[in-house]
Formats: C-alpha cells, sequence, structure tokens
C-alpha cells in the first residue's frame, strides 16, 4: 500500500500544470473570469470551489508556456511593485503572488510568481525562494527581502526595491536613446563615405577614357591633321574625301 501511494504521489508530482482560461460565478451569483494553473480541470474546479467561485466553463492556454518570451527587468520591476502595492494593503503573501501571477500578460513572468508562490506555500521563505532563481533576482534583491522578513517591513522594502528597479531601468532607456543618434549618425557616415569613394572611381576612370590622345595615322601618304581640338573630326572628313577622290577619278584629272 505504502509503495502504491508512493507510486501515484510521483505520477501527481509528474504532472505537469496546465493554463486554464476559466468563466464563473462568485458567492455573490456575480460573473469572474480569470486565469490559473491546475493539472486538469477536475483539479481546476477544485480549487475555484475552495475560493466561493462556482466553474461555468474552462478552456486550455495551449502555447502559454510553450515558447512565451522571456522575462525582461522591467518585469521584474513591476512585479516588485505590485507586490509591494498588494502587501500594504493588508493581503497575504500568498494570495498577493497568486493575485500578481494569474494578472500579468507575460507567460514566462507568470511562470516564474507562480513557481515561487508554491515555493512559499510549501513553507521556504521568500527570500529562500527568491534565491532559487538568480538569473531574475540578485544578491543584492535577496538580501533586501531577508532583511525586510526579518525586520517585518517586508512593504516598505519592496516598495524601495521598486522604486530603485524603476529608476535604473528608467536610467538605461535614457542611456540608449542617446546612444542612438551618435551610432545612426556613424552609421550614415560610414555609407556616405562608401558612396563617394565608388563615385570618385567611376568618375576617374571616365575622365582617363574620355581624355585619352587620339593617334592619327597617315592616310595613303597624306600627313595626319594638326587640329589640337577636332582631330576625330579631321580624320573622318579625310576618310571622306579620299573616298569620294577614289570613286569620282575622272573630275580629279580634269
Amino acid at each position: 500500500m505504502a509503495q502504491a501511494a508512493s507510486s501515484t504521489q510521483t505520477l501527481k508530482t509528474l504532472r505537469k500544470d496546465v493554463a486554464f482560461n476559466w468563466q464563473g460565478k462568485d458567492k455573490q451569483g456575480k460573473s469572474v473570469r480569470g486565469k490559473l494553473l491546475a493539472t486538469d480541470e477536475k483539479a481546476l474546479r477544485a480549487e475555484l470551489r475552495r475560493k466561493g467561485i462556482v466553474l461555468d466553463k474552462a478552456s486550455k492556454q495551449i502555447s502559454m508556456f510553450k515558447s512565451g518570451g522571456k522575462v525582461k527587468p522591467e518585469d521584474v520591476a513591476i512585479f516588485s511593485r505590485q507586490l509591494a502595492t498588494m502587501l500594504a494593503a493588508g493581503i497575504p503573501l500568498v494570495q498577493s503572488f497568486e493575485i500578481v501571477g494569474n494578472g500579468n500578460d507575460n507567460p514566462a513572468m507568470q511562470k516564474l510568481i507562480l513557481d515561487i508562490k508554491a515555493d512559499v506555500e510549501g513553507g521556504t521563505s521568500l527570500h529562500e525562494a527568491l534565491a532559487r532563481h538568480p538569473l531574475y533576482f540578485d544578491d543584492l534583491y535577496v538580501n533586501l527581502v531577508e532583511a525586510g522578513e526579518q525586520a517585518g517591513a517586508l512593504e516598505s522594502l519592496l516598495d524601495k526595491i521598486a522604486t530603485y528597479k524603476e529608476k535604473t531601468e528608467a536610467l538605461k532607456k535614457k542611456v540608449k536613446k542617446a546612444l542612438m543618434y551618435p551610432a545612426a549618425v556613424l552609421v550614415v557616415a560610414v555609407v556616405v563615405t562608401i558612396a563617394v569613394q565608388g563615385i570618385r572611381r567611376r568618375s576617374a576612370g571616365f575622365h582617363a577614357v574620355r581624355h585619352r590622345p587620339v593617334q592619327v595615322r597617315p592616310v595613303q601618304g597624306r600627313v595626319p591633321c594638326r587640329c589640337p581640338g577636332r582631330r576625330g573630326l579631321c580624320v573622318l572628313l579625310l576618310q571622306e574625301a579620299l573616298e569620294e577622290d577614289a570613286r569620282n577619278p575622272r573630275s580629279h584629272r580634269a
């Protein structure tokens, strides 16, 4: 029996949560909707019933976590601000995570928040749960949260962290915007330089062909043309005269 129970628990652990879009009614009969992670629709219905919501319909959001983007620093800053606001309003930590996570539009960020929520629900402290994701929460963030937990001022420190993150991201955006103009000028300068060099090469080749000296050879023993600016025209006229002379030998003899 113990072995069977252990295997059942293992199967439950291996089953992955699926994102559901659900719609139902609360205790007052008002229509409510939202998103929630559950292993199947039965688990979703049980979870909503625990919250006092009667499920009307639910649909799987299959592509929710397939390749749903990535977590950006701006997302972490927004999460910190939302969590600080929830805690300052007196909402419990786990419920705050659930509200913030289900309301997030970024699938990757939603998964991150709900993973942290699952760790906190399992008895892990918040700073330890955050420390398991060092790619998004650095040592400073984790240490400040730990200090807030020990001092009983978690919402206050989260508010300061959120302010720090927001200012940092705003400064990064300003720096990027400031660097965009010189980078654009540099690119334009390089393109113009390359275009000018190409035009110069073509122009040099054209002038070299145009100003090439014309060599006029003697035609049938006659003296070549000495007109420096009209050599080609002289040669043409000379050839036409010789051809006319060859066609009319009698007029030449008379």
